[in-house]
């Protein structure tokens, strides 16, 4: 291993795309003890619209169903008494139990900001994060590079079969918004949940991935993938869509794969008031981009963003049978119209892959068309599993999720046995929860195909975060 990893590409001295810095480092105080429950605001306008208790302790407290915001109009006719159709899966196709138990509990490895993983110059990483979040704020960035990256970007999206993201060329030529993926071409895969604006957790994310695997000496044969919702809520979505967009297109081309997440897909552009609009609350990412001029380079970035929200994919099905998507998976009363992979597809049954949720302890939830964000229970998502692998052929065995804010940014179903499920995410605060510790850890978690998902809870010092992130007083 080398003494100084390769790390994130952030800014030189005038903010251009693309530059490498050395590494930083401050003294951490003791994280909180993350053994209480919590509250979790949600989303209105599609969402759940009330609130939800999302427990991270070993034994899960039931999640309280909040009302539905959703309005009546968005509802489909639905047979609330229907079951979905049995289907005999072939043998040859039932999964081992090694594919059906990717994990029982994942490893998880708690990084802490003094970690030899981040080299010698120890002294020096955190001043370096200092400094690159610094400069990102005061927005002074190279117009010209970000033109580069925006068409860059746009002109990676139009070309048919390679794209812009990794797996696109998997999803044929009308790019399928629900992926099979038969080759990763990689020895290993990261996954980051659930960003929101958080520009401070994907640099550190960033750079410390980047020395996990010069250290595991993989070279370039790891990708990344992001579980969606890169905006709202947080301060700096704007500086954090234009450093993945850096990464796609310069850093980690055809390296970083994305599946959308529900305020990505709630952004759209006004045509008749000419500004930006989300079908989701909160939603002020668009506050911010409107707030600007209109020849600013927000705008330019902000239809790169939207073309990408577009073009990526709603769910991906990896080797092994592990399902990546941000919210949950189409609901019993659809299931008996998917007999083929070109019926998941389907937009109702994409909106469940984006939208829906996994009730963390009952058997069944019924499907409450009312709201697209309808929860599900763990025989409903087993139901699912079992349809979807006899109808695909290959085993549907685990997911990986984002969607819900959970206490320690990880969260381990535990009720969900026959199917394991992970939820992370990626935010280093509390945005929307009621309780709980301000500081958070956020999460990646690596995959190596053929072993158990691992989880890095990658440490960032308080005084870094309370000072681009002001707690509440």
């Amino acid at each position: 291993m080398k003494t100084e990893p390769d790390v994130l590409p952030v800014v030189d001295e005038k903010l251009k795309l693309g530059a490498v810095v050395p590494p930083v480092e401050l003294l951490f105080p003791e994280v909180p003890s993350s053994s209480e429950s919590e509250l979790s605001q949600t989303e209105e306008g599609g969402d759940d619209g009330g609130v939800q208790i999302a427990q991270i302790a070993v034994e899960p407290r039931p999640l309280i169903e909040p009302s539905d915001t959703e309005p009546p109009a968005m509802a489909a006719q639905t047979d609330l008494t229907l079951r979905p159709p049995v289907v005999e899966m072939p043998a040859a196709h039932l999964p081992t139990p090694s594919q059906h138990l990717l994990w029982s509990q994942p490893e998880v490895v708690l990084v802490a900001p003094d970690d030899p993983i981040w080299g010698c110059h120890q002294d020096d990483l955190w001043q370096v994060t200092r400094f690159a979040m610094r400069e990102c704020i005061k927005g002074e960035f190279d117009q010209e590079q970000i033109r580069e990256v925006c068409a860059g970007a746009n002109l990676a999206m139009q070309t048919r079969p390679l794209g812009l993201l990794a797996f696109d060329e998997a999803r044929g030529p009308d790019l399928e918004p629900f992926a099979l993926i038969d080759d990763m071409s990689c020895k290993a895969m990261w996954f980051i949940g659930d960003l929101h604006g958080d520009l401070l957790s994907w640099l550190v994310l960033r750079r410390y991935i980047d020395a996990f695997e010069e250290k595991s000496q993989t070279g370039d044969e790891w990708k990344l993938c992001l579980l969606g919702d890169l905006i709202d809520d947080g301060p700096y979505d704007r500086e954090l869509l234009l450093m993945v967009l850096s990464d796609m297109v310069w850093n980690l081309p055809k390296r970083v794969a994305f599946v959308v997440g529900n305020h990505d897909e709630g952004l759209f552009h006004d045509a008749v008031s000419g500004e930006w609009r989300s079908t989701v609350t909160p939603s002020d990412f668009c506050d911010r981009i409107n707030a600007v001029p209109a020849e600013s380079h927000w705008h330019q970035v902000t239809k790169t963003a939207q073309a990408l929200f577009r073009h990526a994919p709603r769910a991906l099905l990896l080797p092994g049978g592990l399902l990546v998507a941000h919210g949950g998976v189409p609901h019993v009363d659809l299931l008996d119209g998917i007999q083929s992979a070109a019926d998941l597809a389907d937009p109702r049954m994409l909106s469940d892959f984006v939208w829906t949720r996994l009730h963390e302890t009952a058997r069944r939830r019924t499907p409450d068309r009312h709201t697209r964000g309808c929860s599900l229970g763990y025989d409903d998502f087993y139901d699912f599993c079992d349809h979807a692998s006899a109808v695909l052929g290959r085993p549907v065995s685990a997911m990986i999720r984002g969607h819900d804010h959970v206490l320690d940014r990880f969260l381990n179903h535990t009720r969900y046995q026959k199917h394991p499920v992970l939820t992370i995410n990626a935010m280093c605060t509390r945005q929307r929860e009621l309780f709980g510790p301000y500081e958070r850890v956020p999460v990646a978690v690596r995959w190596v195909p053929g072993q158990a998902l691992v989880v890095h809870r990658v440490q960032i010092p308080h005084e870094l975060i309370h000072e681009f992130y002001a707690p509440p007083t």
